[in-house]
């Protein structure tokens, strides 16, 4: 490091502190020079000799400074040669990674897909559950299924000698089927429940005197409830499916039964259910008949969205005719691949043009936009999107443990469309979630009735959108009938004019209730839980 004694002032200030020298040499020796000549010589020399000091400690400190930013520099030019090197790292790792995952999953895909690796439940001895699991995602061959014939109908119509009900555990949260079942079977609550792995269970023999001319036969009927909980998580509620089917094959040999009636239990599906019981009533002499529930209008709506449709394209008609846009696509799809794809053409009521396309809608859409320009383009694919609400949520679960536990219930398949939108506090201090899904997931949810998320079971709810006019707020109609007053350009929070709602300051108002304390729109406004009421009616 320089010091300042060490730093040689510049050329110029030497020029300078030579020439005041001199000047100052000059009035000493010259007697006849004025006073006023010699005192300016000596302040110059002095302020010389001032700058010249000045200009060494700065230059030092000049140095100084230069010094440590090269070292500085030095130090994070290395720092960052040190993380690129770690970039490079990480990113080959994840590279490597990534490969692997590609590879087991093509692998796996390949491995369950290709034909003969079905599995074969005759070729095989299954003992636990764990291991039962690991079968329950195969395909499974047409010889695996001997044991377990499968009907469809009324829980209680048709049925065998002996038949097997499943019912929720808890009172509270039971199906409409399991209070059908203890109804029509009030017994089963009086008797002592038989706990075992999985739940309990409780048997009833009923005997039936058949009368005739000749004679009198009595028969006898077994029913065996299963109590058991639909709503645990990852999996578990299957498991205990699995154990109560165990001690129920038991109980019908030790009764010696021949044949049974099992009707499939809520939380399971009805294909992992014919599995679970082919691989229990195997090597029985048992036959098994499997009861699923009479089809209703969800299971009905569910497979109508589940069958093919075309996704659609409107093209809107505004002030060219239909035959005028008609013309201008043929004329731009003639020579493209888009053609391909398009299954038919018509004009709708309001004088748009609706195309049906067979797959690969939005790139159909795009070709179709740069034929029309400036004409509005809408699409509407297959895959519709439904909004729930699910209430009674306990109020430290989070959108994460939400999202989670809607996937983990195994209702849904398209996991990757599911997107929690909030979670808010409702006034008995649990919380509510909206969620967003695929609409036939929706349905599925809503056809379970209720779902575990957490601490609590929550029973989920389609959200209802009611047609509100925009001109007056009323919602018995729309803005093209409206006859009430013009709202459109008053604030929607106290419904004065010269502002909007975001910087409204004033106290909130309902013009429809013509009350303070909420503004229109509101969930506590009557107009709109009529109009809401009146929507769920319909």
């Amino acid at each position: 490091m320089l010091q300042p004694n060490q730093i040689e002032p510049s050329e110029e200030l030497k020029q300078i502190k030579t020439k005041v020298e001199e000047l100052a040499k000059f009035t000493r020796d010259n007697k006849k020079v004025h006073h006023e000549v010699k005192k300016i010589a000596l302040d110059l020399t002095s302020l010389v000799r001032q700058t010249i000091t000045k200009y060494k400690y700065d230059m030092a400190k000049f140095y100084e400074l230069q010094h440590d930013f090269n070292k500085y520099k030095s130090t994070q030019e290395q720092r960052v040669s040190e993380l690129e090197i770690q970039m490079k790292n990480i990113k080959e790792s994840y590279e490597q990674r990534f490969e692997e995952l590609k590879n087991e999953r093509e692998d796996s895909y390949a491995k369950h897909k290709t034909p003969d690796k079905k599995f074969n439940l005759n070729d095989q001895e299954i003992n636990d559950y764990d291991e039962l699991l690991t079968k329950l995602q195969l395909d499974w061959t047409i010889d695996s299924f001997k044991k377990v014939n499968i009907d469809h109908g009324d829980i209680f119509k048709d049925v065998r000698n002996n038949v097997v009900y499943f019912c929720e555990e808890k009172t509270r949260s039971q199906s409409r089927i399991a209070r059908r079942v203890l109804n029509r079977y009030p017994e089963i609550l009086e008797g002592e429940r038989i706990v075992c792995e999985g739940g309990s269970y409780n048997i009833i023999e009923q005997s039936v005197t058949l009368l005739t001319t000749e004679q009198s036969r009595t028969k006898k009927n077994k029913v065996i409830v299963a109590f058991y909980d639909p709503f645990k998580q990852d999996g578990r509620s299957q498991h205990d499916v699995y154990k109560l089917c165990q001690e129920i094959k038991e109980v019908a040999k030790n009764f010696g039964m021949t044949e049974l009636s099992i009707v499939a239990p809520q939380g399971v599906e009805p294909h992992i259910m014919r599995k679970i019981l082919e691989t229990i009533f195997k090597d029985t002499e048992i036959a098994v008949f499997m009861r699923t529930k009479k089809s209703n209008m969800k299971n009905n709506k569910v497979k109508q969205m589940e069958k093919q449709k075309d996704e659609i394209i409107v093209i809107k008609g505004d002030t060219e005719s239909y035959a005028h846009v008609l013309k201008k696509l043929k004329l731009g799809l003639k020579e493209s691949d888009a053609l391909e794809q398009i299954k038919g053409v018509r004009k709708t009521n309001k004088g748009d043009v609706l195309v049906r396309v067979k797959e690969n809608a939005e790139k159909v859409s795009k070709v179709i936009k740069d034929i029309v320009q400036n004409k509005k383009v809408r699409m509407f694919t297959k895959n519709q999107k439904c909004t729930l609400h699910i209430r009674d949520i306990d109020s430290i679960a989070d959108i994460e443990e939400v999202k989670m536990a809607i996937r983990d219930a195994n209702i849904i398949q398209s996991v990757d469309q599911l997107e929690v939108r909030s979670l808010r506090p409702m006034k008995n201090g649990n919380q509510i979630a909206t969620i967003v899904l695929d609409e036939i997931d929706a349905e599925k949810i809503l056809e379970s009735d209720k779902i575990r998320i957490g601490l609590s079971i929550c029973r989920a709810q389609k959200r209802i959108d009611v047609a509100k006019c925009y001109r007056c707020w009323g919602y018995d109609h729309l803005a093209g009938k409206c006859t009430g007053e013009d709202r459109s350009q008053k604030c929607h929070f106290c419904a004065q004019d010269g502002h909007k709602a975001n910087s409204c300051t004033n106290e909130a108002f309902c013009p429809l209730c013509n009350i303070n304390g909420h503004p229109s729109g509101s969930g506590i406004c009557k107009f709109f839980k009529l109009a809401l009421i009146k929507a769920r009616r319909s």
